[in-house]
């Protein structure tokens, strides 16, 4: 039959048509389309096949038609039809697994818009669900896995208590829990169960990066937008385009520092200091590289074991490095005629006298600040460079203007602090977040004060959004918010918000996720539109027993 005249399919269905073989006359109807090259013909087959499917033909019998070898544009008509059918037969479930397959395919279809419709109208009349995979590890004992769990999972649950008592979105939003525990194969199996139900259109989890990672590819398989409220790895959003982060990964916290110390605080002569893990030495590397790209200059890169309590070998290393940015000036046998020209750069008279009169050596940043070896350079002054400086820890190492330090976790703050000030070197603290407690800073503030540092997260009680929800959670469960709470609800409202706006499919909650910019929380800003990693970084500092934000950095 195949080698027959193109218009013989169409004869022959109207001919099974005309004998009551409705299954025949679709058959015959489905090749004339996948075989004719005359469009009006094509057309004409096209019309009457959703005919004979909307009016005669059964959804068993056009399911049969998909499990046949059809061509992609007419598998994708079979699918509409199908869809439209069960629609009709009020099986949303199975229409919306047709028609998320439609509006999820990357490559354009003629049925793409139609199908999307008919999902939108679907979403509106059943509700759409938003699935949770949390390690809530219900049979186990108490955890700081647990409670983190517990703890997003009640802020999700009072946003979406406003959401109920003030829905903004014709369409229901209702939540699907699942348990991930701690495990990959317990995150996959949670992941599989909600993926296939159609009423699911995001998921919010797992907060673990290689959870996220393993997740990944099923999200990707079914275009289902997954965004963990916590994963920071890089390179998550990278493992395909369903994939999000709420909040900015390690080489964003690295590279937002390195802006903050060059741009804003116009520091040149840096040093690393890094926790030999991979996150705080992978924020370290694109500190540096950013720094560079600037045009500041890098002069040591030192890291330590993490938990080390003893640094004395990297600060050493640090000094050496130093010791030839510091040069040193001597005023032996100095008249005062020879020593003009440091009167001329700044340094007051009385202090060359006192030098000139005690043949002293003295280090040029000590002597014409931070910019010391510059300014002497410029000048042409006479310099020396010895070991003196680095060895001796009585002599301060000033020419290094900021030291960006990546430590494992709170705990080596105090470490940091005091040994940093034991071998004397007067650099601005550059932080990474782990910097971001306050207990620990108080605890060592006669070392810290002043440390500046990079932060997701960033709730001022002193804004008046943050104290309304904070007296309407007290109000509801009389506890008050923690930061993993703060977390919890502020996802749950942005994917809301976007469910208000219509984004109620899978497809259309991808497409807003990844257009979001400047999008504004409780305890960040939210930016996904570069590469679905949110680029929206707090620059915070410690003075005066307290933690303020300094400003915000948008890394692109």
């Amino acid at each position: 039959m195949v080698s027959a005249p193109e218009d013989a399919y169409y004869t022959l269905a109207l001919d099974h048509l005309m004998e009551g073989h409705l299954e025949d006359a679709g058959s015959q109807l489905l090749h004339c389309i996948e075989k004719s090259d005359d469009g009006g013909l094509s057309r004409r087959a096209e019309a009457l096949f959703e005919y004979v499917a909307h009016e005669r033909l059964t959804a068993p019998a056009l399911d049969r038609f998909l499990g046949q070898s059809h061509p992609d544009q007419v598998r994708d008509l079979i699918r509409v039809t199908l869809a439209e059918k069960y629609a009709s037969d009020g099986d949303a479930a199975r229409a919306k697994l047709l028609l998320y397959t439609l509006v999820a395919t990357e490559k354009g279809n003629a049925y793409k818009d139609r199908a999307r419709s008919l999902l939108d109208k679907l979403e509106r009349e059943s509700g759409v669900k938003i699935a949770l995979i949390l390690p809530l590890m219900e049979d186990a004992s108490a955890s700081a896995v647990k409670n983190l769990a517990a703890e997003l999972l009640e802020g999700v649950n009072f946003a979406m208590r406003e959401h109920t008592s003030h829905p903004q979105s014709q369409t229901p939003v209702s939540l699907e829990v699942r348990d991930s525990k701690r495990d990959t194969s317990s995150a996959l199996i949670a992941m599989r169960d909600v993926i296939t139900k159609n009423d699911v259109i995001g998921i919010v989890g797992p907060v673990f990066s290689n959870l996220v990672s393993a997740c990944a590819p099923l999200a990707n398989a079914l275009g289902i937008p997954l965004i963990s409220p916590t994963a920071t790895a890089n390179g998550l959003a990278s493992l395909g385009s369903s994939v999000f982060q709420l909040h900015p990964d390690w080489a964003t916290h690295g590279k937002a520092m390195a802006r903050y110390a060059v741009n804003d605080l116009g520091l040149k002569t840096l040093a690393i200091l890094s926790s030999d893990n991979a996150p705080e030495s992978l924020a370290a590397r694109s500190f540096y590289e950013e720094a560079g790209r600037l045009g500041a200059r890098v002069v040591a890169v030192e890291s330590f074991r993490a938990g080390a309590s003893d640094l004395h070998e990297p600060f050493m290393r640090i000094r050496r490095a130093a010791s030839g940015e510091e040069p040193e000036v001597s005023f032996a046998g100095k008249t005062r005629a020879d020593a003009e020209p440091f009167v001329q750069a700044g340094v007051s008279p009385a202090l060359i006298d006192s030098l000139i009169a005690s043949q002293a050596t003295v280090g040029v940043s000590r002597l014409l600040g931070a910019e010391g070896r510059h300014i002497a350079d410029s000048l042409h002054l006479p310099l020396i460079v010895t070991d003196t400086i680095a060895e001796n820890i009585d002599i301060p190492i000033a020419s290094i203007q900021g030291i960006f330090v990546a430590i494992d976790n709170a705990e080596e703050i105090g470490v940091i602090g005091s040994q940093m000030s034991y071998f004397n070197i007067k650099a601005q603290i550059l932080g990474n977040p782990e910097w971001y407690n306050p207990a620990q800073l108080e605890a060592h503030k006669r070392y810290v004060k002043g440390a500046v540092f990079s932060s997701d997260f960033y709730a001022d009680p002193r804004d008046s959004s943050y104290s309304r929800f904070e007296r309407a959670f007290y109000s509801t469960t009389s506890k008050h918010p923690t930061k993993y709470t703060v977390i919890g609800y502020d996802t749950m409202r942005m994917l809301l918000d976007q469910a208000a706006q219509g984004a109620t499919t899978r497809d259309k909650l991808a497409l807003a996720l990844s257009h979001l910019e400047k999008y504004y929380t409780l305890h960040t800003a939210v930016t996904l539109k570069r590469g679905r990693v949110n680029s929206e970084v707090h620059i915070l500092k410690y003075s005066d027993s307290e933690v303020k934000r300094l400003l915000g950095i948008s890394v692109d």
